[in-house]
């Protein structure tokens, strides 16, 4: 196997359930932590998360979260189909 790196895409889609097990582990030695879902099985994924990335990760999880929690507000003051219309 030669040393040169190559590019790998691959798209995974992973529903994060009551049932799937989430673990962290801090490689603070090495400025990162690696996130693990365990579902059913031997179903699994693990990020490798350097300190940059899981801020990232960090800000779009609560951004999205915060979306949720006002858009679901929005939907019990005006009923469903009210979100987004003018």
């Amino acid at each position: 196997m030669s040393g040169r790196s190559v590019a790998l895409a691959i798209h995974v889609g992973v529903h994060v359930r009551d049932d799937v097990v989430v673990n962290t582990v801090v490689h603070a030695d090495e400025s990162r932590v690696t996130l693990t879902l365990n579902g059913v099985g031997s179903t699994g994924l693990t990020l490798f998360v350097p300190r940059a990335g899981l801020e990232r990760l960090a800000d779009a999880v609560s951004g999205a979260l915060a979306e949720l929690v006002g858009q679901r507000a929005e939907l019990t003051v005006n009923g469903p189909g009210a979100a987004g219309a003018a």
